[in-house]
């Protein structure tokens, strides 16, 4: 599945495989199932805290949800699948470093949705 996104003037795309999990340990070292399902108990709370501008707010956040909130989980994602759909985009951090703004409310929905799938079955 692939999603283009627009961030600061910059068209992304955003691309999920069966590739990805194995892209993932490799890049970083860790398990991407294991990381997903932790960030997955994030993903409500940091729904919730986005604005209507698409900007993450923290202070909707509680105490208890700030403790566990680590956004590297949700940055190595969406630069995995960047970098899935083209392997020529520059290293995490500079890569990350080109945009003045990365407004984390438009890009959620297209994280989401490739995660959805990489995750849903076709057993009916």
């Amino acid at each position: 599945m692939e999603k283009q996104i627009t961030i600061d003037n910059k068209v992304i795309t955003l691309k999920g495989s069966g590739a990805i999990p194995i892209l993932y340990k490799s890049q970083f070292g860790t398990d991407f199932f294991g990381d997903v399902i932790q960030f997955s108990a994030l993903a409500g709370p940091l729904d919730q805290a986005v604005d209507e501008d698409g900007n993450l707010d923290v202070t909707q956040l509680n105490p208890e949800q700030l403790d566990g909130l680590d956004l590297s989980v949700l940055y190595r994602l969406i630069w995995i699948f960047a970098k899935h759909a083209d392997s020529s985009i520059a290293p995490m951090e500079e890569w990350f470093g080109q945009f003045d703004s990365f407004p984390l409310g438009d890009v959620m929905p297209a994280v989401t949705e490739i995660l959805t799938a990489l995750f849903k079955t076709s057993k009916k």
